[in-house]
């Protein structure tokens, strides 16, 4: 009896030649909470949590746009010390954190984690910057992302065992592994496991390892697309050399989009959508899709302006 080969959306994704660039999803605030368990397919919902502290985190994400909770884990053994507890943001200035300790998850529902975000913004001094790292390994919602988050996690974790944490579901199975670095809400794709060294120094250096950047989560995808060209043109990898000043509608599918340097230099970058040639599979066991991708071209670079 033969037996076929599953399609694995990642690779499916890989052998389309599909860019990962401009794929981030738009999120600017986050709450992590560490799980030491299986993470579900849907983890907070399908949790051991008490239903009382799902409903408070649920009404804090609904309370605060572009807003997403992960669960983290570094094992799945029940730490010693209590529960880690953590909220970013990951807008255009000052992306921050702040970290809690929690003696148990009880402990939660006297946090008030708007306030936590309002501290964020207000005394933006006062949080954390130091780069802590998300891998994506939540096999129950897609396979590839176990099958290529975790062998990079574990080869992370050589480099910083603080810092680096595997995380349920990101968005995004195709780009298969799935990584985020916090507070910018940078997204990437693609990591192998080769790279995790050199990824790790990127991040602790402050740069963008371009080849594998899906985008920033505080900008839109055409902002996404704008910066990474940019990048891509000018060889800049510095994370906050580069601040957005604005972003116009110049046709249907045509913007421009303005950044600003640290050395005070200008780049209007124009973009342009189109639409993929091929299909994709959005994650493992799921059909083909039938609409094509949107795909992004530089028109032009105008420094200066």
């Amino acid at each position: 009896m033969m037996t076929t080969e599953p399609t694995y959306c990642s690779d499916f994704s890989i052998s389309l030649g599909e860019p990962v660039f401009a794929t981030a999803p738009r999120i600017e605030a986050w709450i992590l909470l560490e799980y030491p368990y299986a993470h579900p397919a849907k983890a907070l919902k399908e949790s051991t949590l008490q239903e009382n502290i799902k409903a408070h985190l649920s009404a804090t994400l609904d309370s605060i746009p572009h807003s997403r909770l992960l669960m983290i884990k570094k094992s799945n053994r029940k730490p010693q010390s209590g529960v880690n507890l953590i909220v970013a943001l990951s807008g255009t200035n000052n992306p921050r954190m702040t970290h809690f300790q929690l003696k148990d998850y009880p402990d939660i529902l006297s946090i008030d984690l708007e306030a936590a975000f309002t501290e964020l913004v207000n005394n933006p001094d006062e949080g954390e910057v130091s780069p802590l790292i998300l891998v994506c390994t939540n096999g129950k919602r897609d396979v590839c992302c176990a099958r290529y988050g975790l062998p990079l996690f574990n080869e992370m974790r050589k480099y910083d065992r603080a810092d680096v944490w595997q995380s349920s579901h990101m968005g995004g199975h195709r780009f298969a592994a799935n990584v985020i670095s916090l507070p910018y809400g940078i997204y990437y794709a693609r990591i192998p496991v080769s790279g995790a060294g050199s990824f790790v120094e990127h991040c602790r250096n402050g740069e963008i390892n371009l080849p594998y950047y899906r985008g920033r989560t505080c900008y839109t995808a055409e902002q996404q697309a704008a910066e990474y060209l940019l990048r891509q043109h000018n060889g800049n990898l510095a994370v906050d050399d580069l601040m957005l000043q604005r972003t116009s509608q110049t046709d249907e599918d045509r913007w421009q989009v303005e950044f600003r340097s640290q050395a005070s230099e200008n780049f209007i970058v124009s973009v342009r959508k189109g639409v993929s040639s091929y299909t994709i599979i959005e994650s493992c066991g799921s059909p083909q899709k039938t609409e094509p991708q949107p795909i992004y071209h530089l028109d032009e670079i105008i420094v200066g302006g």
